[in-house]
């Protein structure tokens, strides 16, 4: 496909530095190398939540080298931080289109909706509605 980058051992510290994996804006790059989280780090684990979905969910993103998921506990409140870190969701403007790589998705959604789509659809937790003061 135009505008595909096959990985290469010149394109290693690119990737490793920016984890270009999943991005799709003018250049995707396939079979990068990403370590793999330490899912004994509970440091991303926090407390319960007022839903119904679950306090927090192993994630289950097949980029990123994971060919059984990330497998990281994450909760509602961590996801940007750990697609930051595990994931190379980070430095992008806003409008740029990424391929969601959770287990079975693959949709292509725009960077500025990425955490709201792990949030709502993966994790099942719905935007919290705002409330507006009434007369």
């Amino acid at each position: 496909p135009p505008n595909t980058v096959v990985w290469s051992p010149t394109l290693q510290s690119e990737l490793e530095t920016e984890a270009l994996y999943g991005i799709e804006n003018n250049v995707k790059a396939v079979g990068a190398q990403i370590p793999s989280p330490d899912t004994s780090d509970n440091s991303y684990v926090t407390g319960a939540l007022h839903t119904h979905s679950p306090a927090s969910i192993r994630c289950r993103w097949t980029g990123s080298g994971h060919i059984e998921g990330c497998g990281t506990q994450i909760t509602r409140e961590n996801v940007p931080a750990h697609f930051q870190r595990f994931h190379g969701i980070r430095k992008m403007k806003e409008d740029v289109l990424v391929c969601c790589q959770w287990d079975g998705c693959h949709k292509r959604l725009r960077r500025k909706n990425f955490v709201r789509h792990i949030r709502e659809h993966h994790m099942g937790h719905p935007r919290r509605k705002k409330c507006l003061s009434g007369n």
